[in-house]
């Protein structure tokens, strides 16, 4: 499906031209994305360009249009690979969970909210990814949907763990705690490495405690 958006400017293509095939291409197309999101981070969205992304990769601009558009298609491609993986790790976690126990669900949290920071901070330049999904209005559409894929895979594992509530009410409460999520894994990132398990612990506690009454009711109603 074309994912064409409208701007000020005109309408932005975000869709990739073609994917590489060949190892050669890959590695090409990985080193656009590499460069992409270091640039990126330095530069800010505003100043990146795509002449600036070729030359710094060391590839000739055709060989960049070959693959994307423009930079705002290259900037898709970045947010789609951590969303990707972001959505990957927590359907792990929803199928890894014993038996929905509110105990363990608990525990679950911090260990999912864990791992989201962690494999975050693995990818380069996702900090600065993540402040262009939020900033830039074209981008932010690709965020709206990643995180509301991330709000239907928990609402159906949370369904049958407390079914005494509301559907609508879970799948409100999970689309407010993916948020708060989100803000934790973003500051996370901004502060220095030793305050990270504090703070995913801190923001663990606060979801925890927002789902505490209907984790109490199913409780009294068992």
């Amino acid at each position: 499906m074309s994912t064409n958006v409208t701007s000020k400017a005109g309408t932005i293509d975000l869709d990739l031209k073609k994917r590489p095939l060949q190892k050669r291409a890959q590695a090409t197309y990985d080193k656009l994305l590499a460069v992409a999101a270091m640039l990126l981070e330095a530069e800010g969205v505003e100043r990146i360009s795509t002449n600036m992304i070729a030359d710094r990769a060391n590839v000739t601009v055709p060989a960049l249009y070959r693959y994307f558009p423009n930079k705002y298609a290259l900037l898709r491609a970045l947010a789609d690979k951590l969303s990707e993986a972001q959505l990957k790790a927590v359907y792990n976690w929803s199928q890894s969970l014993p038996d929905g126990q509110p105990p363990q669900l608990a525990g679950g949290v911090r260990n999912l909210m864990s791992q989201l920071v962690s494999l975050t901070a693995k990818q380069p330049g996702s900090l600065a990814v993540m402040r262009a999904s939020s900033a830039v209005p074209i981008l932010r559409e690709r965020r709206l949907i990643a995180n509301r894929e991330l709000t239907e895979i928990i609402t159906k594992v949370l369904i049958p763990i407390i079914p005494n509530v509301n559907q609508d009410k879970i799948w409100t409460k999970v689309r407010i705690s993916i948020e708060i999520g989100y803000t934790t894994i973003e500051l996370a990132l901004e502060e220095e490495l030793s305050h990270r398990d504090e703070i995913v612990n801190e923001a663990a506690s606060s979801i925890i405690s927002f789902w505490a009454a209907d984790i109490l009711a199913r409780e009294e109603n068992n």
